[in-house]
């Protein structure tokens, strides 16, 4: 509870009003993200690969516990187990910063499934409680390398007015992931135990990896000109850069013939003032 406290302090204490920048005009409706992830097939295979990560993720929060418990670690090592995981996401981001190109972004995705997948599946078979560490580590690298490169592929892959719906969209499937997770992975440990959800949980990072080798290759390096152009296989979102600067364009050309127009008023008013006074300086 006083971890959602300090989180409101933060946010309250930041002055500058909220959705009130000068950037590039956002696409209205709040479902504008689902339509732009459910026209353009790279979004689709992302998102559907992320939850079932994410599926085996939330599997795995159930049962670390009683997996702690059969490899006699006790709350201690539930406690070690998860913060392994969240330890080895931020192992993952960082070496995502030395690892990760647009050109990588498919290979590095699927590989980071994979890693994951395989440290749960090490996990699950552990005889101790030490290798079930690192195997947790391992996994959690696997996730953080993975999500950093996922958030890469969206900014490449969509445009600026409808970015922010795209990754509201992303968050909310996230979200049904994980919760659909937690009660699996309760009935899981108790039709099978532990061991046998961890396991669950790995074959969900494998099947992930399967769904994004589907991505295309160079899936990354394409640039907002190229993606405007229609493609075959690869639907394009719904609102285009091009489109967004030719608009602006437009403005911008209106608000200088409303100036011009302004101009050409007030000098046609200033010459009418002189008549009037050259009419009264004759009377």
């Amino acid at each position: 509870a006083a971890s959602f406290v300090v989180s409101a302090a933060f946010i309250a204490s930041i002055r500058r009003p909220f959705g009130l920048g000068r950037g590039t005009r956002s696409h209205p409706g709040v479902l504008a993200g689902v339509r732009v992830i459910r026209r353009e097939r790279v979004l689709r295979l992302l998102v559907a690969a992320s939850m079932t990560s994410l599926l085996g993720m939330g599997i795995v929060n159930v049962a670390a516990y009683p997996l702690s418990l059969r490899l006699d670690g006790g709350t201690e090592g539930y406690g070690a187990m998860e913060a392994l995981l969240g330890g080895g996401g931020l192992v993952g981001a960082a070496l995502a910063t030395r690892l990760l190109t647009l050109e990588r972004t498919r290979t590095i995705i699927v590989g980071s499934f994979i890693v994951s997948g395989l440290g749960l599946a090490v996990a699950g078979f552990s005889p101790a409680l030490l290798v079930a560490l690192g195997a947790f580590a391992f996994a959690g690298a696997g996730r953080g390398l993975g999500e950093v490169a996922e958030t890469t592929l969206v900014q490449a892959r969509t445009d600026d007015a409808v970015r922010s719906r795209v990754f509201a969209a992303q968050d909310g499937a996230a979200h049904v992931a994980f919760s659909a997770a937690m009660v699996a992975g309760g009935l899981l440990v108790g039709l099978g135990g532990a061991r046998f959800a961890v396991e669950a949980a790995a074959a969900c990072g494998l099947l992930a990896a399967l769904i994004a080798a589907r991505l295309p290759d160079g899936v990354g390096d394409r640039n907002p000109d190229q993606r405007d152009r229609p493609q075959e296989d690869d639907q394009l979102p719904v609102v285009r850069e091009h489109g967004l600067q030719a608009e602006s364009r437009r403005d911008a050309a209106g608000q200088r013939r409303h100036a011009e127009q302004e101009d050409r008023q007030a000098e046609d008013g200033e010459q009418e003032r002189r008549h009037l006074a050259d009419d009264i300086g004759r009377a």
